[in-house]
């Protein structure tokens, strides 16, 4: 007996669709549509993003202004830096203290079986060893 065929679910056909196939599905699509914005309505129902939505709806025929979408490229660029700050904040606390985890405020080393050892947090503190605003934040 042949053994039976495990399928995970990837999520709906329209979200996994390339640009040519959304292009040609959206042909059909944008008439059934009764949502009041079209371009928010695109991005949710084929999963792409503003830009992709505006651009992909001018290939179909919409009068889309080019202002419209320098806007929308001008808004992916504020998120991705947004997203970028983010991730380093916070990477930042252990740039600080590389040699550093939440438990040790300096780790010395590591046992065999893999665990760290050194001076923790609290240890650092009564000694006075944190300036002001080191405390506050540690790893």
């Amino acid at each position: 007996m042949a053994k039976k065929r495990s399928w995970k679910n990837s999520g709906p056909r329209h979200k996994r669709m390339t640009r040519p196939r959304r292009l040609q599905s959206a042909k059909h699509w944008i008439p059934t549509y009764t949502g009041k914005n079209l371009v928010r309505g695109y991005q949710n129902y084929f999963a792409v993003d503003q830009v992709c939505a505006l651009l992909e709806l001018r290939m179909l025929g919409r009068s889309i202004d080019d202002e419209k979408i320098d806007n929308a490229r001008q808004n992916e660029q504020v998120k991705a830096e947004a997203r970028k700050k983010k991730r380093q904040s916070e990477i930042e606390p252990f740039d600080r203290y590389p040699d550093s985890d939440e438990h040790h405020y300096f780790v010395a080393g590591y046992t065999t079986g893999g665990f760290a050892y050194g001076i923790t947090w609290e240890e650092a503190e009564a000694e006075g060893w944190l300036s002001d605003g080191d405390d506050e934040n540690p790893p």
